[in-house]
C-alpha cells in the first residue's frame, strides 16, 4: 500500500533542493532493505543489532499484510534496549568479539548533517537527525527518543506517551534537558 501511494505523489520538488522528512520514504528503504537481503527488518535487525548489542528483552515489530515490516514506524523497546542500541550506535555497532555491522566510522557520517537547517544547529543526516555540538539521534511519533552525545560518550532515551505525534515545545523541552544532562557532565 506504501509503494501504491508513494507511486501516485508528485515530486515537490527537484532533488536536492529542499528537505521533507516523509516516512513514506523511510518505509521505501525498509522496503529496499528487506528485497536486499532476503529478510524482514526485524529478522535482519535481530542479526545484525539485537544480537550483537545484547538486547535484554528483544524487539517487537509490527508486520503489514504483505507480511513484512514498515521501514519508517511501528518498532518497539523497552527503554533499556533503546539505550542499549544507542550504546551499540556510539561503539561503531560493535559486538562483543568486537566485530561490526556497519563499515568504520559509518554512524559518524551517519550522524553528521548533508542537510542544515539554516542557523538553527539542527539538521539530518543519513536516517539521523543532528543537533548542536555534533550530537545526534533517532526520533519517534509521540516523543521516542534516542539522543548521542558522542564528545562524552553519553546515550539519553526517553519513552513518552505526548497527546500529539509530534510536538516542537515537548521535542524542544527534551532537547533542553538532554542539552543540560550532557553539559553537567553526568
Amino acid at each position: 500500500a506504501v509503494v501504491e501511494q508513494m507511486k501516485r505523489l508528485g515530486r515537490d520538488a527537484e532533488p536536492g533542493t529542499i528537505f521533507t522528512y516523509m516516512t513514506g520514504e523511510t518505509n521505501l528503504i525498509g522496503l529496499l532493505v528487506e528485497n536486499a537481503v532476503g529478510l524482514s527488518l526485524a529478522e535482519y535487525s535481530q542479526e545484525k543489532i539485537v544480537e550483537p548489542a545484547v538486547f535484554e528483552k528483544g524487539l517487537f515489530w509490527m508486520v503489514d499484510p504483505r507480511g513484512g515490516n514498515i521501514g519508517g514506524c511501528c518498532l518497539s523497546l523497552t527503554l533499556g534496549d533503546y539505550t542499549r542500541m544507542g550504546v551499540f550506535v556510539l561503539n561503531d555497532a560493535k559486538s562483543a568479539d568486537g566485530t561490526s555491522s556497519v563499515p568504520e566510522d559509518w554512524f559518524a557520517q551517519a550522524g553528521d548533517s548533508v542537510v542544515d537547517f539554516g542557523d538553527t544547529g539542527f539538521g539530518y543526516g543519513y536516517q539521523w537527525w543532528t543537533y548542536h555540538g555534533g550530537n545526534y539521534g533517532a526520533q519517534g511519533i509521540f516523543g521516542q527518543s534516542i539522543t548521542l552525545v558522542p564528545s562524552q560518550d553519553l546515550v539519553l532515551t526517553v519513552v513518552s506517551n505526548w497527546p500529539t505525534a509530534t510536538s516542537g515545545e515537548y521535542r524542544n523541552t527534551w532537547g533542553s534537558i538532554a542539552g543540560k544532562i550532557a553539559a553537567s557532565g553526568m
